[in-house]
C-alpha cells in the first residue's frame, strides 16, 4: 500500500462491537478504531478522539526524530513552545448562545458549548495557532447537524425569518477562513 493510501482514513461500516464507552478517566474511547489505526488499518478517528486545538487522534503522538529536528531548525531557525491552554479553560469562555427558541428547539441543533467549540475553527495554520492558545474571539451561536434536505429547508427558512447568519461547514477542513465566524450582531 503506498504511504499517501496509507493515510487516507475511511468510515468503516456501523458496526455495534465497534461502539463509543467512557474510560474511568472519563474519556471516551473506541477502542477498535485504535487496534485498527495501531496496525495500519484505515479507519475513521471518532470526534470523541480527535483533537479540539488541531489534527488527529489524541492517542496517536509522535515524537520528532533528532535528524527531524535539526531539519526543522535548519530551515527556520530556532523555535519556542507555544503557549497552550486546556479544552476546560477554554469552554469556560464559551457564550451563551444567542439562538432564537425555534432554533435551539429543533432536534438538528446543537447549542453544546463543545460541539459550538469545535465548530468555531478551521484548520489553517493561524486557525491551530489560535486554538492552541485558547484565542477563539467569536464562536458559533448553534451547529446543526442535518440530515435530510427537509431538514436543511427547516433550518434555512428559521434562519431567513430570525436574520440569522449560516456557515456551511462540512468536514471543518477549511483553511482559507472562511468557516470561522466573525463579529457580527446576529446569530450564527
Amino acid at each position: 500500500m503506498s504511504k499517501i493510501k496509507a493515510l487516507i482514513r475511511k468510515r468503516p461500516k456501523s458496526d455495534p462491537s465497534k461502539a463509543i464507552s467512557v474510560n474511568s478517566d472519563n474519556q471516551n474511547t473506541n477502542n477498535a478504531s485504535i487496534d485498527a489505526a495501531s496496525k495500519g488499518h484505515a479507519v475513521n478517528t471518532p470526534i470523541e478522539q480527535t483533537r479540539w486545538n488541531g489534527w488527529g487522534n489524541i492517542n496517536i503522538n509522535k515524537k520528532v526524530s533528532a535528524h527531524g529536528a535539526k531539519l526543522i531548525k535548519s530551515h527556520i531557525g530556532k523555535t519556542k513552545k507555544l503557549s497552550s491552554v486546556s479544552l476546560q479553560q477554554v469552554l469556560k469562555t464559551v457564550p451563551k448562545s444567542r439562538l432564537p427558541v425555534a432554533m435551539t428547539e429543533l432536534d438538528t441543533v446543537s447549542v453544546d458549548n463543545e460541539v459550538r467549540l469545535r465548530h468555531a475553527r478551521g484548520q489553517s495554520f493561524p486557525d491551530w495557532i489560535a486554538m492552541h492558545g485558547g484565542d477563539f474571539e467569536v464562536f458559533p451561536d448553534g451547529v446543526a447537524f442535518p440530515a435530510s434536505t427537509a431538514d436543511v429547508e427547516t433550518l434555512l427558512q428559521l434562519a431567513s425569518e430570525h436574520d440569522l447568519i449560516v456557515i456551511p461547514f462540512g468536514g471543518g477542513t477549511s483553511v482559507a477562513g472562511h468557516i470561522n465566524p466573525q463579529k457580527a450582531h446576529a446569530p450564527y
